[in-house]
């Protein structure tokens, strides 16, 4: 937890903040056992290889399966549940349950809480209804908000008390201090003497798939240096039975491990980061990800409509055909970058933000004069939020995209792609087809196949569309500067 919080504040590349989750859920098994092997060994009973490779495979094995029992039963339960309520409540209760009975049976609580949660996430699309879903989101970014920073807390509240036992005891305060710091230093060399290793028998090193490339050594070191060690460290420390010889020493160095590293590696871990030039997450280039995942999920929806039988007097598939179009066109439309006028969806989300404001003042006027029912006024407040709030949402993640260079994206994803890569833009491009007709275009592409410039589907020509639909030539790349992109309209594919 210590670092994934450190690491999605200042940015850090969205793999590495994955490897460093998905670590800990092994790493907290073996050093439990590692660690109750070693109590076992100082309380005389030796070392028993086979009760350690029994008790590895119970904590971490055993801890997977009570998981994914509790994922079998849960998922059972959602399926027939549809009060959000009553859903968000059981997803408070599994992990508890999960943890309990892990630990009753000798296995990993934390691996059991995990893979029963990963499973259930991943599964939510499908056993949960859009509300609770939304419900839950946003119950457990609270908690995750809260157990963060109480993690600190914790940590930070036995500081004294275990400095003050350490003083008691009979060892000298430079011999104290050089345990402490040689046990930090050993933590954090040896956890880089590992990961390069590591990572060269893991993945080899070729091309990564989804990366396009070989991964630098530079995310490799990023990735050993940002193993700050928290509560569970401190915690299985105060695991030894109190009467075990120099107890309070122990305390201290399992204290100088977790305070040094989080210090050190975690407030250094920025400035690494930028020395290394490690990229953070592009806004522009997940919008550009959005735009191509809505647009596949568009041409599936008008796929789905085709295939319908319906019978419609008034004009309502019309309507949903203009809403897609909508949506998808203000998703494309957040990848503008260098337009000094007001877009289309910036428009939008300015007047409706005001035209909302209004609405709600008004239902709130009706709320004080009593004539409508209060369930009725929270159902019509409601509908506002969750419309202001999407706007919101939107709004921002323009404004970041904004403040970065533009939207990038390497890496050819279908046939034609590949058959046409990107060119340069004449500096003066402009739509000439908007200009004869006396319009104005939101943003320009240009055809990688005859080179013809014309206006987006965001603008009201559309020509860029129509020019496709004239010529067949499928690919076309963003003719606005700072931007990189190519899109393909025969695979609805991004590069």
């Amino acid at each position: 937890m210590a670092a994934t919080a450190i690491g999605r504040r200042i940015g850090l590349p969205r793999r590495i903040v994955t490897i460093l989750e998905g670590e800990s859920l092994l790493n907290d098994a073996t050093a439990l056992v590692a660690l109750r092997t070693a109590l076992a060994i100082a309380a005389g009973s030796g070392l028993d290889y086979w009760g350690v490779s029994l008790d590895f495979v119970r904590a971490a094995g055993g801890g997977a399966l009570i998981g994914i029992g509790f994922f079998v039963v849960v998922a059972k339960v959602r399926r027939n549940l549809a009060d959000p309520v009553l859903d968000s409540a059981l997803s408070l209760l599994v992990p508890f349950a999960a943890y309990v009975v892990a630990e009753e049976a000798h296995a990993s609580g934390v691996i059991s809480v995990v893979v029963a949660g990963l499973l259930l996430g991943h599964q939510a699309p499908v056993l949960q209804s859009a509300q609770s879903r939304i419900a839950e989101r946003l119950n457990w970014r609270t908690i995750s908000f809260v157990l963060e920073n109480a993690v600190f807390l914790l940590i930070g509240l036995q500081a004294w008390w275990i400095v003050r036992g350490a003083a008691d005891s009979d060892l000298s305060t430079g011999r104290i201090v050089a345990v402490c710091a040689a046990t930090l230093g050993a933590v954090v060399v040896l956890r880089l003497l590992w990961v390069f290793p590591a990572r060269y028998a893991i993945v080899r090193p070729g091309a990564d798939p989804d990366a396009g490339g070989v991964p630098p050594w530079t995310y490799t070191f990023l990735l050993g240096w940002a193993g700050m060690r928290g509560v569970v460290t401190l915690a299985a420390a105060f695991v030894i039975p109190e009467g075990t010889q120099y107890r309070e020493v122990l305390l201290l160095m399992a204290f100088t491990v977790v305070a040094g590293t989080l210090l050190i590696q975690g407030m250094s871990l920025p400035w690494i980061a930028r020395r290394l030039r490690v990229p953070s997450p592009d806004p522009a280039e997940d919008a550009l990800a959005r735009a191509t995942l809505l647009q596949q999920a568009s041409k599936a929806a008008l796929h789905r409509l085709d295939d319908m039988q319906y019978d419609d007097a008034h004009g309502v598939i019309d309507l949903i055909r203009q809403r897609l179009d909508q949506r998808n066109f203000a998703a494309w439309e957040r990848l503008a970058t260098v337009s000094d006028e007001e877009s289309p969806s910036d428009l939008y989300a300015r007047v409706r933000l005001a035209m909302i404001e209004a609405e709600r003042k008004r239902v709130l006027e009706i709320r004080s004069e009593g004539i409508v029912p209060s369930d009725v006024v929270a159902d019509v407040l409601a509908m506002l939020d969750v419309e202001e709030s999407m706007l919101d949402l939107a709004t921002e993640e323009r404004r970041e995209i904004r403040l970065t260079s533009g939207a990038r994206r390497t890496g050819a994803s279908c046939e034609d792609l590949e058959t046409h890569p990107a060119v340069a833009t004449a500096d003066e491009a402009c739509c000439a087809r908007c200009l004869e007709e006396d319009l104005r275009w939101v943003a320009l592409r240009q055809c990688l196949v005859c080179g013809n410039l014309a206006c987006c589907d965001s603008s009201v020509g559309q020509h860029a569309a129509g020019h496709f639909h004239e010529t067949a030539h499928s690919v076309m790349e963003s003719a606005e500067p700072d931007e990189d992109w190519r899109w393909c309209y025969v695979h609805h594919t991004t590069g």
